[in-house]
């Protein structure tokens, strides 16, 4: 990044910050109460076999709550005539792959390796987002994901998504 532009974008930044802003609560829009957790929803199976198979073993906490927040956001997404696999690879590129930091090179407690696990939670994504138009999103989730397995390889087996 260029540092320097952007302290002269802030410095030169116009705008008079002492009068408030003033938002209502209709502005803003309603808030809804999460979908309901239903086991025969073809998206909550598939996450929660992603977390149960993959996520859970790996360390990666990926619970009901974040589930529930994942549905909501794909039913928005939905709302705003956007795809499912774009609002999928949002929700891995958002949710799931920045809480992973994993020893590749260890086992799990059932003796699974982790690079195994990771390997064929990278292969369910791909299966799911084989349709998504990459010339929509801003960065693809598999992408992102190849990217991390390889830098574990210069990093001693660690898998960190934040080690950019």
């Amino acid at each position: 990044m260029d540092w320097e532009s952007i302290e002269d974008e802030v410095e030169k930044f116009d705008i008079d910050l002492i009068h408030p802003v003033i938002l209502r609560a209709e502005d803003i829009g309603s808030r809804a109460p999460y979908p309901n957790f239903d086991r025969q929803d073809p998206l909550v199976s598939l996450l929660t076999n992603l977390s149960r198979l993959y996520l859970d073993p790996l360390g990666v906490e990926f619970g009901l709550r974040a589930i529930r927040q994942s549905l909501n956001y794909l039913n928005k997404a939905k709302d705003a005539g956007l795809n499912r696999q774009w609002a999928l690879n949002n929700i891995v590129l958002h949710k799931i792959l920045p809480k992973m930091v994993i020893e590749l090179d260890k086992s799990t407690a059932t003796g699974a390796k982790r690079r195994d696990l990771l390997a064929g939670f990278r292969g369910v994504l791909e299966g799911e987002l084989k349709d998504l138009d990459k010339a929509l999103v801003t960065e693809s989730a598999i992408d992102s994901l190849d990217d991390l397995i390889a830098r574990a390889e210069g990093n001693h087996g660690i898998a960190n998504f934040w080690a950019r």
